[in-house]
């Protein structure tokens, strides 16, 4: 078990901001959901939540929440897309500041069966997220939802593959009217105007503060150079931490 609280609107804003760079997946079944239908979670050594989502064919998004307190282990976990909206609307802006305690629980579990004459061990895991918002004497909001299981997807692999896509140091960039790129639009009303960094010539980056990175596909102009090795480096660096889970184990062959 591992809890952790965030301010409930800085994350509440992000998972609002990210929610357009997800999609559904007609192919995916509840057990099995596709990586596109996922938010991801993952604690980082440097006291943050990284939430991320990714688009195996096109685009992906990080956002960095700050966490304020912590108990239990780095954990990793996965909200579905369907339960963003719900969630959303649970913890909607209030006129007080409030903190919203998480707490992941996984239960792990094996089966063991037979695929191509080959004996299977599967490594299975539930998750049960529970969110209680604190800051009041009276009437603090709370609710609970079963986590998605998204262990099948390295985000590790995901963010490496993220940091790359910002090397090298030296790139272009462009300012942009937010009505020119649809699935920033959500981002852009809650966190600010983005800045668009070219990386090809069908692909960009881009960035909103210090906390919001996307990869998106655009054309513009208006064009001039910035640094951006560090956000590199922190990608790199942040998810030396994440889990790589085990998921099959091939045993011996059937006789």
């Amino acid at each position: 078990m591992s809890v952790f609280q965030v301010d409930t609107q800085e994350f509440i804003t992000m998972l609002q901001a990210l929610l357009p760079f997800t999609s559904a997946n007609k192919d995916s079944t509840p057990d099995q959901p596709a990586v596109e239908e996922l938010i991801f979670g993952n604690l980082t050594g440097s006291g943050e939540l990284a939430l991320t989502t990714y688009e195996s064919s096109a685009d992906w998004a990080i956002g960095m929440v700050r966490i304020q307190d912590a108990d239990g282990e780095l954990v990793d976990f996965a909200i579905h897309r369907d339960e963003v909206p719900a969630l959303v609307s649970q913890f909607r802006a209030k006129v007080f500041e409030s903190t919203l305690a998480i707490e992941v629980n996984h239960s792990e579990f094996e089966t063991v069966t037979v695929r191509d004459e080959k004996r299977v061990t599967e490594y299975g895991r539930r998750t049960l997220l529970h969110f209680q918002e604190e800051g009041k004497l009276f009437g603090n909001r709370v609710t609970q939802f079963a986590g998605a299981d998204g262990r099948q997807y390295s985000l590790r692999n995901i963010w490496v593959n993220a940091a790359g896509n910002i090397a090298p140091s030296q790139v272009v960039y462009a300012t942009c009217a937010p009505s020119d790129f649809k699935v920033l639009t959500k981002a852009t009303k809650l966190l600010g105007i983005p800045v668009i960094h070219m990386t090809g010539s069908h692909t960009a980056l881009a960035r909103i503060g210090e906390n919001f990175i996307a990869r998106l596909w655009l054309s513009t102009s208006d064009q001039e150079f910035m640094e951006t090795g560090k956000w590199a480096n922190i990608l790199e660096t942040a998810s030396a931490g994440f889990p790589e889970h085990k998921i099959y184990d091939e045993g011996e062959e059937e006789s």
